[in-house]
């Protein structure tokens, strides 16, 4: 598995919980790499992008994979529920992504990529210090 990484150079200070977004990373990276290693020896790639949306005074996170995507059943329900495609998961890991996201005034949206596998958006608000 590879894991490619486009970090933008010009992210505002995101005034957080530093530990609740390295877990959202986490959580999104591990699933993730479930996904691609559950599909056998093939060659995948996992791609981690930020960015800062101006326009709406937002950083962007989205981990994206090219795996075999999240099955359609799942995927109405993924925050939700506790539910997982995996035989081993138990839901927990995109409940905590979404749980946090929130906690930090943010979103998370989940989907499958025309060209196959997953891909998980996560928007956090930019404040100030005081708020």
């Amino acid at each position: 598995m590879t894991i490619e990484t486009d970090f933008s150079p010009i992210l505002p200070q995101l005034f957080c919980d530093p530990s609740a977004i390295q877990q959202i990373f986490y959580n999104l990276m591990l699933n993730a790499a479930d996904a691609l290693t559950s599909t056998g020896g093939e060659h995948h790639t996992v791609c981690v992008q930020t960015s800062f949306l101006a326009d709406t005074n937002q950083i962007k996170l989205v981990v994206s994979d090219d795996g075999p995507g999240i099955p359609p059943d799942v995927l109405k329900s993924l925050f939700k529920d506790r539910v997982s495609s995996k035989p081993t998961g138990h839901g927990f890991g995109t409940l905590t992504v979404a749980r946090l996201a929130k906690e930090h005034g943010g979103t998370v949206h989940a989907a499958n990529r025309p060209e196959g596998g997953a891909e998980f958006t996560v928007l956090l608000p930019v404040r100030d210090a005081a708020e």
